[in-house]
């Protein structure tokens, strides 16, 4: 794999370049930020922009971009970019036609479900918030305290009952699993869950997500995966058609997720 990462040697790019990603690409979301982020630091004043929309792999050609799964974009995002984005730039650059002056990132915001012209990923009005686990289940913005800090939750792991990726029972990875409710594993007693409150505003997530654990096991390794979840609220409207039969009001939409290896 490394000697097939280009990420490292985007030296001398002269041509003109546009990234698109798609937020729920199943095969790679992570490169097509890296490249632009390295063509952006090691070729400054070569035009370099980068798109991300509410895709799957391929999404902005192989479909219309206006749903996935259960969820909804409410508009055609495919046909959006390749109208309003990607005919503008081959025309400008490879035919010397029309205009191209797009922002420095295009990028879809699931949930407002809306476009945003932004000057620099991450973008430049965002700040780091920092989420703690607590007790009893809850998510919070505050650190916790000396005696809580010294607490732990515990869970018993089954080799022979391990938990599934998605409820569907398949032969072949889908798509729509990049953001499946997450109902089906909540509700298992070897998954823990960690809520914030009721938001009493939106709040919008972007640029890289870390996490930092402290784990032991009783076992020689583990690994652990990490989800981040949007909760729908109780009255979340039905769409006409569905991909997956489960209600929408309390919906636990997958918006990331990684797996974490440890050894002992």
């Amino acid at each position: 794999w490394q000697r097939r990462n280009i990420i490292p040697h985007m030296n001398g790019v002269q041509a003109a370049v546009m990234t698109v990603a798609g937020w729920f690409d199943a095969e790679d979301p992570y490169g097509p930020i890296e490249i632009y982020e390295s063509i952006e630091a090691r070729n400054p004043g070569t035009p370099n922009t980068l798109v991300v929309g509410p895709w799957f792999h391929g999404g902005w050609v192989r479909s219309e971009g206006d749903h996935l799964g259960n969820v909804s974009f409410e508009t055609r995002t495919s046909r959006y970019y390749q109208e309003k984005v990607d005919l503008p730039f081959f025309q400008y650059y490879l035919k010397d036609e029309g205009r191209f002056d797009p922002p420095e990132v295009l990028a879809f915001a699931s949930g407002s479900n809306a476009w945003h012209e932004l000057d620099a990923w991450p973008p430049a009005g965002a700040r780091e918030v920092d989420f703690y686990l607590r007790g009893d289940g809850r998510l919070a913005f505050d650190p916790p305290t000396a005696t809580e800090s010294q607490a732990a939750d515990s869970y018993l792991s089954d080799p022979m009952n391990p938990v599934p990726y998605t409820r569907e029972i398949t032969i072949e990875r889908t798509r729509e699993y990049m953001v499946e409710d997450q109902r089906f594993a909540d509700r298992r007693p070897d998954v823990l869950s960690y809520r914030t409150d009721v938001l009493t505003e939106d709040v919008t997530l972007a640029g890289p997500v870390a996490v930092d654990l402290y784990v032991s096991t009783t076992g020689t390794d583990a690994d652990v995966v990490v989800k981040v979840i949007d909760v729908y609220p109780s009255d979340a409207s039905e769409p006409e058609e569905k991909y997956m039969d489960v209600p929408m009001g309390g919906y636990q939409m997958l918006v990331r997720a990684e797996i974490m290896r440890g050894k002992s």
